[in-house]
Order: C-alpha cells, then sequence, then structure tokens
C-alpha cells in the first residue's frame, strides 16, 4: 500500500493473511477510524509481528487521544501465523543454543 514500507515480515504477514483467508486492506490507517479498529502491530526485521498494547495520538489543544486494545484475537491470530511460518522457514545452525522464537 501507498505510504508503506516493503519488507520481508510485511510479505510474511501478507502471505500469510492470504493463506488463512484473512482480509487485507492495503492503505494506511486513519486514526480518524481508531475507535473502530479491532487491534493494531507493527511489523519489522526486529520486532517481527508485534501487538499494540497502546496507542497515544496528540490533538491540537496539546491533550492526547489514547487506544487502549484489550483483547485482540485477530492480531494474536497473524502473530502467529508469522511466528509458526519463520519457525517452519528457520533453519538449525549446528552448536547453537535452542531458542524458541515465540512471544
Amino acid at each position: 500500500g501507498e505510504g508503506v514500507l516493503e519488507g520481508s515480515i510485511r510479505r510474511i504477514v501478507l502471505e500469510e493473511c492470504q493463506r488463512a483467508d484473512i482480509p487485507v486492506v492495503l492503505e494506511p490507517p486513519n486514526v480518524k477510524d481508531m475507535a473502530q479498529w479491532e487491534g493494531a502491530f507493527i511489523s519489522s526485521t526486529s520486532r517481527l509481528a508485534l501487538p499494540i498494547d497502546v496507542i497515544h495520538w496528540p490533538q491540537e489543544a496539546g491533550d492526547a487521544q489514547i487506544r487502549e486494545f484489550g483483547s485482540q484475537p485477530l492480531t494474536d491470530r497473524i502473530v502467529q501465523l508469522v511466528m509458526e511460518k519463520l519457525d517452519q522457514d528457520s533453519v538449525h545452525i549446528e552448536g547453537a543454543p535452542d531458542v524458541a522464537m515465540r512471544r
């Protein structure tokens, strides 16, 4: 989508959502619609897919709009799908510690 950087984890998110029949809209989020969001997450090479618990958005009067996300079943499912894909595609390096990539 416009205004969103391409990346390897983003690609995995999109592929896994398609595989799981999770609809995706490729457009930048609008904070005016934040009250209707089921959840939110960021994706990056270092953070993989990480749910967002709270968003603070500054307002014109100097106050901040705060959106707290409680239970995020859809976001949690997407994170799980990404982690499973990464586990599946990972290669064990002989002699390296056995570290699971789970949150």
